[in-house]
């Protein structure tokens, strides 16, 4: 009899996180177990969410849960990523509920905002995951921002945009994992209209 494991074997399911919703709607968190799970392969996840979330905030909150399987891989992380997950989604859905109290005034006064071009410099202890990097360069193509990504010892961002995006940027970085992550610079200058944000850009984005 052969009793060995196929390589296309693997155990799936989902969890309904019913107690917790964003964008108004209860939470999906899907799990697969490859073959070489925990010994040598992490477990696979997948978060969905099916109220009105960005595909930045969706990605956001995937990334944060691979990003514990990757460095559980040898153990059992389930529980851990099913922790990290939730963590992740409480954290945006109190930035939303903060969003919408403001959103009345900030409607009123936004249309004579002045707008702001922001730089920041990010130094972090070091930058080498694959899923990352490419996290790093997907949100700042989708936030229209321009700048530079140095991985390795020690990694280095620095970035530019609008002021209100580059936050938003930054933001999305300290959601993620870190040995060591520092905000090392920042500037920002006064423009009078969005065409006037792009001339004044140092970076190509």
């Amino acid at each position: 009899v052969d009793d060995s494991i196929p390589e296309d074997f693997y155990i799936s399911f989902t969890i309904h996180l019913l107690s917790t919703e964003l964008g108004g709607h209860d939470v999906r968190i899907g799990f697969s177990m490859p073959r070489g799970y925990p010994e040598e392969q992490p477990i696979r996840v997948t978060v969905n969410c099916a109220g009105e979330v960005s595909r930045f905030k969706h990605e956001a909150i995937n990334v944060g849960g691979r990003e514990v399987a990757h460095e559980l891989i040898g153990q059992e992380a389930v529980l851990q990523v099913l922790q990290r997950v939730q963590d992740i989604l409480l954290k945006k859905s109190r930035e939303s509920i903060g969003k919408s109290s403001g959103q009345i005034n900030g409607s009123i006064s936004s249309a004579c905002s002045i707008l702001y071009i922001k730089r920041v410099l990010i130094w972090f202890h070091h930058i080498k995951s694959l899923q990352k990097r490419k996290s790093i360069l997907e949100w700042g193509k989708e936030l229209n921002l321009g700048g530079y990504c140095k991985p390795g010892f020690p990694g280095i961002i620095i970035v530019e945009g609008e002021k209100c995006d580059v936050d938003i940027y930054v933001k999305q970085l300290q959601n993620l994992r870190w040995q060591a992550m520092s905000v090392r610079g920042e500037e920002q200058e006064e423009v009078q209209c969005q065409k006037a944000i792009d001339d004044a850009r140092h970076f190509l984005k």
